[in-house]
């Protein structure tokens, strides 16, 4: 009995050219989607920043 594993036959996990460009284009797809949902992420989160600051500066300044 040999060490290796079989080897596979060259047809096994390869895909057919349509599924390829079909998976790329989802793949690509996601990322897109999931860039457009960070963008909106970091300017909420870079708009609390920004009025937390502001808010502490008021308080800062007037209030204490």
């Amino acid at each position: 009995m040999s060490p290796h594993p079989p080897a596979l036959p060259p047809e096994a996990g390869s895909g057919s050219p349509v599924q390829l460009v079909v998976g790329l284009v989802l793949v690509l797809f996601v990322l897109w989607v999931a860039y457009r949902i960070g963008k909106v992420i970091l300017r909420v989160v870079a708009g609390l920043l920004f009025l937390g600051l502001a808010g502490y500066g008021i308080w800062y300044l007037f209030l204490r």
